[in-house]
């Protein structure tokens, strides 16, 4: 839920919106089955047994894939952890047999 508050401030501040979060954390729980290793991942960054980042690799359509849900907390930005996911999603798409990415990321 914390990537889904820092998406709805982020939002809120830049376009004075607000998501259904609720909802958008139902349907990812719902298509689990876009992340499965056939199709995509998930990596989370750990540190001391915390999670303080993480980033989805979802099949798009035939061919391509999508980056989504990049996140990495406040606290640990600016430390190459974002780097340190989003790599082994790229080397997963070109396992997979992707062409191309689309990196779906609010503004921050």
């Amino acid at each position: 839920m914390e990537y889904f508050d820092w998406v709805n401030t982020q939002l809120d501040a830049e376009f004075q919106i607000r998501l259904d979060t609720d909802s958008m954390l139902n349907q990812d729980m719902n298509e689990l089955e876009r992340y499965f290793p056939s199709t995509g991942g998930l990596f989370l960054a750990m540190v001391d047994d915390v999670a303080v980042g993480m980033i989805f690799l979802s099949r798009l359509r035939e061919g391509g894939g999508q980056i989504r849900r990049m996140y990495v907390r406040d606290s640990h930005r600016r430390h190459g952890i974002a780097w340190s996911l989003f790599e082994p999603a790229i080397l997963l798409a070109r396992d997979i047999g992707y062409t191309h990415l689309l990196l779906e990321s609010p503004k921050s």
